[in-house]
């Protein structure tokens, strides 16, 4: 979290995070249609494993 957060772009982008101890369910199944619901495509690199979600409109 520290190397994180002392991260500063070349064009002055600076990040801050925070570190987040909840606890949140894991491995949840969504149908095919939860899925379809998604507004979200792949990234260009890695895509099957890299991908934007999009807020819905």
């Amino acid at each position: 979290i520290n190397l994180i957060g002392s991260t500063k772009t070349k064009k002055g982008l600076t990040v801050h995070c925070d570190f987040d101890s909840a606890k949140y369910p894991v491995q949840i199944k969504l149908t095919d249609e939860q899925i379809e619901t998604i507004n979200m495509s792949e990234c260009d690199e890695l895509g099957q494993w890299n991908y934007v979600i999009y807020p819905n409109k």
